[in-house]
């Protein structure tokens, strides 16, 4: 039986290290342990190196903690330094120990500071780092443990800098009964939370409307307790995004949540911040695509169109409640369009514009027969010259479209012919009318076979009415000829012909002018045939290029026979393979080894080469694609079937070579498997790029009457700036503009720009313009003018000790009136003035200056 021991060595090495580590603890921490055990969050608390459990609220021991100080109006004012008590009271206990820190409430940060007092040796300081930051800690010290049943610290703590809200001041203490160890402890540990004084201002914040539509004004009111000197707003994503007046207003240019935070300031600190929710509408797009100007044919309509919202409402300014019309009266054109939410915008203004209508003429060259041909004649139409595009009529109906004034017709009974023109601004003309009159051919001679031999063919026709005689042609009317027999003839004699050929005889009497001739008599003979050998070829009808092509030749066995294959050499082999490259008709010659006189017996052979090169896919742009842009993938064409693959899904099977997609991703793919006939191939992977958003966003700044105008980003390919003065649109990247004769009224300012990928985007200000004159600098010059506005007498009165030259000078520039105004008083009236502004102009002492007059 085994027995299992302890040696006594091990056991007393043992008890002695665990007797040495309480009384170090013990030792170590007579004069405060390190910091980070003040049960702050994050952590420790003395239990961990003192027997005993936590005392919390509720113990027998937490109220015999207490803490005080010197704060006014129940709290802390920032980088104020107050003076801290701390007491902890238990009867029987003789030892005791301390740790403090301050954090504030929302993230426990480390809170303020603290310091020594002069003298006072109970009372150490020390740091740590917990989560990752620092925290300095209030501790005893040896000369700072001892007591008879009680105990008090005191030290420095300064407030933080800025109003933080509440902070919390987290302290333990350890009583103990002195006895060299750890047993008997009691920890104990207690909060005391401080709030900013009652002397500091309390922030108040509002605005005129928490749900503005996007690009309104929004007017905000603050106030605060406590006397307030001064105010601090942060409007992030308004413009202005910060203030320091009162009372601000700002522009929320884009919808979205957010924040107007106020802090107000007296002459103890900085208040906590108030904060306002601002849920800003989305304005409605309300922009004409297109060019501020549209000119169009007479009779003809333009599409004049507006992005559509499916919740949006359109009005538009000559009738209209779609967000597109078609436009076909001259003026101009605008459209107000209105969301679900109450938001409204006017869009940009359209003029559109007739060109002027083109005019056609018609005849032929049948007018040199008093505008008549014959019956189953060509005529040529001949239109006035100079237009682009010609549009010809058969007896009303459309029979060519070309950009050639001149058509030929077939002619065969009387008919009204007319054109259209269409000029170079895609203006059509009024349909012009010309009618040609019939005269009819005599008929046709009645051709017969007389004779045939094996090489020989006789034809012979009967004669027609009163004639001039006859022509006969052997190649379907390309050449023509007297016939064999002679001009006056009835018949015409072939020779040479091999067996079984065939002649197709065309005869015409002669006739005279305009018809020449008669109509046309047709007929096809043969000459005598052989009896040639009865073969039939077996193939297949289509391979893939590269592929070897078996014929087989039947119905020859037997015979004597020579083949031959499209008039190679001649061969007896009635199998045969050979690798084809081109679709096509193969011959195949059998020829009759008994009768070489008889010709070959011809076999087709029709044969599809299938074959696919290098197939490729390709986009419809280079570069970059704009957000939402129809993108089309092309690929080789005349390919049988296409099968595109999306991001690796087939999403198209057919014919067309064509696969288009306006909702891809960045980095998407496609690729396509093609196949034709035996043939299949697969493209390269295609991936494609979306370009971000464009940012149209601009600022400006005002000197005077002048404003520049700067984007924020300068760097697109083009830019289109509408200053809303009704003045013409500028593409410099930041312009400069004088809305001098504008002042006072409320214009909405717009930028497009356009990326190097042609994506295009664009934003709208709205700027209020002050008044310009200068009535100050008038009198600076010593004159006073009044009444302004003014009805018939205006009064002007010179204080200063020099003449003055007096203008009034209309907007255009004209001067309507001069004169000199001594040091005096003087009236001048005004009655013959229209209503309106006017310039006056004084100049004294070399020195110039002027302002606007308001005639009632």
């Amino acid at each position: 039986m085994k027995k299992h021991y302890t040696p006594k060595r091990l056991l007393t090495g043992v008890i002695l290290i665990t007797m040495l580590c309480m009384t170090t603890v013990s030792l170590t921490n007579s004069g405060g342990a390190g910091g980070g055990n003040t049960n702050a969050p994050g952590e420790n608390n003395c239990t961990q190196c003192h027997s005993g459990t936590l005392q919390t609220v509720g113990s027998s021991t937490y109220n015999n903690i207490s803490f005080s100080s010197n704060f006014t109006g129940n709290g802390y004012i920032p980088d104020s330094v107050y003076t801290i008590t701390f007491s902890y009271t238990h009867s029987g206990k003789s030892k005791f120990g301390y740790q403090m820190t301050c954090l504030e409430q929302s993230n426990n940060a480390m809170a303020g500071s603290f310091s020594l007092i002069s003298g006072n040796n109970k009372s150490s300081i020390t740091t740590a780092t917990i989560g990752g930051a620092g925290r300095s800690y209030m501790r005893h010290t040896s000369s700072g443990n001892s007591g008879s049943g009680a105990i008090t610290w005191s030290f420095k703590w300064t407030a933080p800098s800025s109003n933080v809200d509440t902070v919390v001041f987290y302290s333990i203490v350890n009583s103990t009964n002195s006895g060299g160890s750890t047993a008997g402890d009691i920890i104990t540990e207690r909060q005391f939370k401080i709030g900013p004084s009652t002397l500091l201002p309390t922030a108040s914040s509002s605005a005129s409307n928490t749900n503005p539509c996007q690009s309104s004004l929004v007017n905000f009111t603050g106030s605060g307790t406590n006397s307030p000197i001064s105010y601090s707003w942060s409007l992030v994503g308004a413009s202005p995004s910060m203030s320091n007046v009162q009372n601000p207003s700002a522009v929320y240019n884009f919808p979205g949540t957010y924040r107007a935070i106020l802090t107000t300031t007296n002459a103890k600190g900085v208040s906590s911040p108030d904060t306002t929710i601002i849920v800003v509408k989305s304005a409605p797009s309300a922009f004409i695509f297109g060019g501020a100007t549209r000119t169009i044919c007479e009779g003809d309509s333009v599409q004049l169109s507006t992005s559509f919202g499916a919740t949006n409402s359109y009005s538009w300014n000559k009738g209209g409640s779609g967000n597109s019309i078609w436009a076909k009266d001259t003026g101009d054109y605008f459209v107000s369009v209105s969301s679900t939410n109450g938001c409204e915008k006017v869009s940009n203004t359209v003029h559109v514009s007739f060109y002027t209508k083109p005019v056609g003429t018609l005849t032929s060259d049948a007018s040199v027969f008093s505008d008549s041909s014959c019956a189953g004649s060509a005529i040529e139409l001949e239109a006035t010259a100079g237009f682009d595009s010609f549009y010809y009529y058969e007896n009303g109906s459309l029979i060519a479209s070309t950009d050639s004034n001149k058509q030929m017709v077939s002619f065969n009974a009387t008919t009204t012919y007319g054109v259209q023109v269409r000029n170079s601004n895609g203006c059509l003309s009024d349909t012009t009318f010309y009618t040609v009159e019939a005269r009819d051919k005599m008929d046709a001679p009645i051709i017969n076979c007389t004779a045939t031999t094996a090489s020989s063919i006789e034809f012979s026709w009967t004669s027609v009415g009163a004639h001039m005689g006859y022509q006969v042609s052997l190649n379907n009317g390309t050449t023509w000829i007297s016939p064999s027999s002679g001009a006056a003839g009835t018949t015409h004699l072939t020779s040479g012909l091999q067996p079984e050929d065939s002649v197709t005889l065309l005869v015409r009497a002669i006739d005279n002018a305009p018809c020449d001739y008669s109509l046309v008599g047709s007929k096809k003979c043969f000459s005598e045939s052989c009896v040639q050998l009865n073969a039939t070829a077996n193939a297949v009808d289509s391979i893939c290029k590269g592929d070897l092509w078996r014929v087989e030749i039947n119905g020859l066995n037997g015979e004597s026979y020579g083949l031959s294959l499209d008039g190679g050499m001649v061969f007896t082999d009635t199998i045969f393979e050979f690798n084809p490259t081109i679709t096509g008709t193969y011959l195949v010659m059998v020829t009759d080894s008994n009768n070489l006189v008889c010709p070959a017996l011809p076999i087709q052979i029709p044969l599809v080469v299938d074959d696919i090169h290098d197939i490729e896919l390709k986009t419809d742009k280079i570069g970059s694609y704009c957000e939402g842009e129809n993108i089309t993938f092309s690929a080789n064409d005349s390919i049988e079937n296409f099968d595109f693959y999306y991001n690796q899904s087939l999403v198209q099977s057919s014919a067309s070579n064509t696969y288009e997609n306006s909702s891809m991703s960045n980095n998407d793919s496609v690729f396509v498997v093609v196949s034709k006939g035996k043939c299949t191939d697969t493209s390269q992977m295609n991936y494609v790029q979306i370009e971000l958003p464009a940012n149209a966003s601009f600022t400006n700044s005002r000197d005077r009457s002048t404003y520049t105008f700067v984007p924020d980003n300068s760097t697109y390919s083009s830019y289109t700036w509408d200053f809303g003065d009704g003045s013409a649109t500028s593409n410099d990247v930041s312009p400069v503009h004088d809305y001098a004769s504008d002042e006072g009224q409320n214009v909405n300012v717009s930028l497009e720009v356009v990326t190097a990928n042609n994506c295009v985007n664009d934003s709208t200000e709205s700027i209020n313009l002050p008044l310009f004159s200068n009535v100050k600098e008038l009198q600076l010059l010593g004159l006073e003018v009044y009444p302004n506005p003014v009805g018939d007498i205006l009064q002007l009165k010179n204080t200063s000790s020099k003449p003055m030259k007096i203008s009034i000078i209309s907007i255009s520039g004209e001067l309507l009136m001069e004169r000199t105004l001594g040091v005096d008083f003087t009236s001048i009236s005004v009655n013959h003035l229209d209503a309106g502004i006017y310039i006056l102009q004084v100049i004294s002492d070399g020195k110039e200056s002027s302002m606007r007059i308001i005639k009632k």
